[in-house]
């Protein structure tokens, strides 16, 4: 399994970060409150967030794991943690009225994009080599 950590000093030995560990780095980088102390309500939306996050995963053609919600706080999915933040970050811009969440949406597509289309591609180096398939016939207007 691959290893996705942002945070492995917080991580222990699980290849993903638990989803605590993830909001806490969502909240630090946000600057919006104290991240050692997130209460209740902030934990269950976050939640929320994170099984949105889920749920833009499987309706993504590049992902074919299957995957269940988060139901704690403390739950670990085999999700990259660069994606789980970028989209709780986010969602959490877009429910405060944030005038960032236009660019954190961006950052959160084009990250969940390059990721999982690395992740499908890489080879045994981690490379990703591109191959282009013309699906209108090419060059040749479909004429053999």
């Amino acid at each position: 399994m691959d290893t996705s950590r942002l945070n492995p000093h917080r991580s222990g030995k699980t290849s993903f970060a638990p989803l605590a560990v993830n909001a806490s780095a969502v909240l630090r980088r946000f600057g919006d409150m104290n991240q050692g102390r997130i209460e209740a309500d902030l934990a269950l939306q976050i939640i929320d967030y994170a099984n949105e996050v889920i749920e833009d995963l499987r309706l993504h053609p590049y992902w074919s794991a299957p995957l269940s919600y988060y139901t704690a706080f403390t739950d670990v999915r085999p999700i990259p943690d660069l994606i789980l933040q970028h989209g709780i970050k986010f969602r959490y811009a877009v429910d405060q009225g944030d005038a960032r969440a236009p660019t954190y949406r961006a950052q959160y597509y084009a990250s969940m994009n390059q990721v999982l289309y690395n992740r499908l591609n890489a080879d045994a180096s981690g490379q990703a080599g591109i191959e282009i398939q013309p699906t209108d016939g090419g060059s040749n207007g479909g004429r053999s």
